[in-house]
């Protein structure tokens, strides 16, 4: 007598349209994804779909795409930018790393996104996000280490100003010289505002950047030439505390990718550190 076989599981019916681009969405919240692995997570039924909703969201600008060669990948939020973020977040906290285990971080904090590590990491040392730290480890830290840079420059300066000394020319007048051969302010150079103490300075650019989010609750980027307009404080007064609450780990600054294609005027409006990197941006973070 022959068996009987099993009846198969019904098939599942398709999602709508709307079901299906909630779940691509979902998907990519959770993790960055190539186009072949969305369409196994979403199933025989629906897979070639979420991959065609999945460009269809990319064209619209709600998520990014990039092709490399036969393959597309998928990102919730644009790549570059979550990769320059998570990669400052990991070196503030845990300090330079080398490309192993800065990649090997970034692969846990934004899942998906390490196969575009390493173009990503040219990029960042060419844009001066990162700087290769000096010694054998080659290390990646946020900051240069001046102190390696300038070690012969610096050693040849002293010598100078050594035998300048000798000739009884003071070293506040070679300190003041050199301010202004920099570009910097003169520490004797007259000003016409009186500078803010660094605490009350502090304390009105964060009443004004608060206040400044609270305003645009959807947009996490705010620019600096608007909120230099509500701090009302000198230039050197607000870059001292924006610097300073970001250091902090207060706030967040995106630095201008072409900074030096900008007229003075516009230079002047963004916040400039020590090592001429200009922002344009400032995100508050949620403990501030």
């Amino acid at each position: 007598m022959a068996k009987t076989r099993g009846k198969r599981a019904p098939a599942e019916p398709p999602l709508t349209d709307a079901e299906l681009e909630a779940r691509v969405r979902a998907a990519l919240s959770q993790s960055a994804l190539k186009g072949t692995d969305l369409s196994k997570k979403v199933g025989k039924t629906d897979g070639a779909r979420a991959v065609e909703v999945a460009r269809d969201l990319a064209r619209r600008n709600e998520v990014h795409r990039v092709v490399r060669g036969n393959s597309e990948f998928f990102f919730a939020a644009d790549p570059v930018a979550t990769l320059d973020r998570v990669a400052r977040e990991v070196i503030v906290r845990e300090g330079p790393l080398d490309a192993k285990g800065l990649k090997a971080a970034v692969k846990t904090a934004a899942p998906g996104h390490d196969g575009l590590f390493a173009e990503w990491l040219k990029s960042a040392l060419a844009r001066s996000l990162l700087y290769q730290q000096p010694g054998k480890s080659k290390a990646l830290g946020l900051e240069p280490d001046l102190t390696s840079l300038l070690q012969k420059p610096l050693a040849a300066l002293n010598k100078q100003v050594a035998a300048l000394e000798a000739k009884g020319i003071s070293r506040e007048l070679i300190v003041d010289f050199l301010s202004d051969a920099l570009g910097l302010v003169s520490r004797a150079a007259p000003t016409t505002t009186t500078p803010q103490s660094s605490s009350s300075s502090r304390e009105v650019f964060l009443s004004a950047l608060r206040r400044f989010a609270a305003d645009n609750p959807k947009g996490a980027l705010l620019p600096v030439r608007e909120l230099r307009e509500r701090a009302g404080l000198t230039k050197r007064d607000f870059d001292a505390a924006a610097l300073a609450l970001s250091s902090e780990g207060l706030l967040t600054l995106h630095h201008h990718d072409h900074a030096s294609a900008l007229s003075e005027a516009e230079q002047n409006a963004l916040v400039r550190d020590a090592v001429g990197r200009h922002y344009v941006g400032v995100a508050l973070r949620g403990s501030a």
